[in-house]
């Protein structure tokens, strides 16, 4: 397998008239080989987490913009791609699934280094529980790594609903101390005694 890369490297001369740009491209190709014999092969999972753009929670207010932030690190000396299936549930429903990595040519993590995907979740709504679960194999051996998140969404009208409702409710509970109050002091609503 083999990739290639191109780097463009600009290189800034300034002269006392103004400045000049010049580009110099390069190109390599990065060949993986795979050799015979027994390689440890070891893929370890540090981050699997649930984001709203770029901000980690587990409670969020909307379904916009949420994703899987999962990172892993090669420990090997041989390169390896990950690749499984993620599924979103609510209860017992399953309300998302999605392939992760599986197509023909892998994306690879390197010997000895991390790489972080983020992987887009959908069909997320309404208030509820949800959990998202990955299965994930890697390796000549097909090992497996599997981990599992959940998270609450709250839409924000009712969370707004909510908020003002128990807001209700105290106001109505201070007002009947303060009523019942006032009737055991003889005091009318206006403040002279009867």
């Amino acid at each position: 397998m083999a990739r290639e890369i191109l780097r463009l490297k600009g290189v800034t001369r300034d002269f006392k008239e103004g400045g000049q740009v010049n580009l110099s491209a390069s190109a390599a190709s990065l060949v993986l080989l795979k050799v015979r014999g027994e390689l440890p092969e070891k893929l370890n999972l540090t981050e699997f987490l649930v984001r709203q753009g770029s901000q980690p929670g587990s409670f969020f207010t909307s379904a916009n913009d949420l994703n899987v932030s999962a990172r892993f690190h090669n420990e090997s000396n041989v390169h390896l791609g990950p690749f499984g299936k993620i599924s979103v549930t609510k209860g017992d429903q399953l309300v998302h699934e999605v392939d992760f990595n599986n197509k023909t040519q892998r994306d690879m993590i390197l010997p000895d280094s991390a790489r972080r995907w983020s992987i887009p979740l959908s069909g997320i709504e309404g208030l509820g529980r949800y959990t998202v679960t990955a299965t994930l194999t890697y390796g000549s051996t097909n090992q497996t790594i599997e981990v599992a998140q959940s998270f609450w969404l709250i839409p924000m009208p009712l969370l707004i609903a909510l908020v003002a409702g128990i807001l209700l409710l105290i106001g109505l509970i201070v007002g009947a101390i303060l009523y019942r109050r006032n009737q055991s002091s003889g005091m009318s609503l206006g403040g002279r005694r009867r």
